[in-house]
């Protein structure tokens, strides 16, 4: 549930919440990305938990485009997102790097207008 809230802030919708026996299938999509679905499924075994924080090693697990990334950037800081950066403008675009709950590398960008 904690995870389910942390991604609702950065404005995901619940696609399914179904049990099946004891496990819980949760999955999330963005507003209008509804065939692509993110799943969150608790760490059951050692070897999971080891895992927890890591699934993309030190690279972000997801990347988000935004319009207005410092818009977003005080949206998210003020909802509690922990930021590893402050938003930083390159050639490309606007960018910042922030994490879940868990430790996971995320990454938000405003492309360059062309």
């Amino acid at each position: 549930n904690k995870a389910l809230d942390f991604y609702q802030k950065l404005g995901f919708f619940v696609h399914t919440d179904a049990m099946f026996g004891t496990m819980r299938w949760l999955t999330l999509h963005l507003p209008e990305q509804k065939d692509t679905e993110l799943v969150l499924m608790l760490a059951e075994s050692e070897q999971e938990k080891e895992l927890v924080g890591k699934q993309s090693g030190n690279k972000p697990f997801i990347s988000f485009e935004s319009t207005d990334c410092y818009k977003d950037y005080e949206r998210l800081k003020a909802a509690g997102v922990n930021f590893t950066e402050a938003p930083a403008k390159h050639g490309w675009g606007i960018a910042v790097g922030f994490t879940d709950l868990y430790g996971n590398g995320l990454y938000m960008c405003q492309p360059v207008n062309e």
